[in-house]
């Protein structure tokens, strides 16, 4: 029998990472998405009297605030959950065996903590910048300044693509991103088939 694959899925904020993931689920596929791992350890109580001690809040958006204004904020969230979350990862994976031929893993900063280690490929969803952003502005009514700095402090699309195995590229409609997200899962198919 042949080994799972684990895939890692990324891309910056706003780039269609869920769109994608979401699209998998509906074909049968097993994903799972750090974003809501990260929702889960952030309910914890001893995380969050971590957070309540450094900020003095918990409000989500403050949070933002001060992680995307401040790059040692940023690093110190991440540095307290990013260790949970892959715990929680780990056993998910655990818990799903071994039985499947890919197990896909939404992971937004995968470049960014060097986690790119941790799969036996990587696919980036990318799409231009100025889409980026107005989705963002757009989905968290958020400031475009905040939006920027929120896109700045990840990886650019260009860095992406070299260190990626597959790019998605979602600049079009829904349905030319559903062909995209086919013609993947096809290249990714024949290569198992190998």
């Amino acid at each position: 029998m042949r080994k799972t694959q684990l895939i890692g899925i990324t891309g910056g904020i706003a780039s269609g990472k869920t769109l994608v993931s979401n699209y998998l689920v509906k074909k049968g596929f097993e994903v799972i998405d750090t974003d809501e791992l990260a929702r889960e350890v952030y309910a914890h109580s001893s995380i969050q009297k971590k957070i309540l001690s450094k900020w003095k809040t918990l409000d989500r958006r403050k949070i933002r605030q001060l992680v995307f204004s401040d790059t040692k904020n940023r690093q110190w969230i991440e540095k307290l959950l990013h260790p949970y979350i892959w715990k929680a990862v780990q056993r998910h994976l655990k818990l799903l065996g071994p039985n499947h031929p890919f197990i896909f893993v939404v992971v937004p900063l995968l470049f960014e903590t060097k986690s790119q280690y941790r799969f036996d490929k990587v696919v980036s969803v990318i799409c231009p910048k100025t889409m980026q952003l107005s989705r963002l502005v757009k989905r968290d009514g958020i400031s475009t300044s905040l939006a920027k700095k929120m896109i700045e402090s990840q990886w650019t699309n260009k860095k992406k693509i070299e260190f990626s195995d597959y790019v998605i590229k979602n600049s079009g409609t829904k349905s030319e991103l559903v062909q995209k997200i086919n013609q993947f899962l096809l290249k990714l198919l024949s290569e198992l088939s190998d």
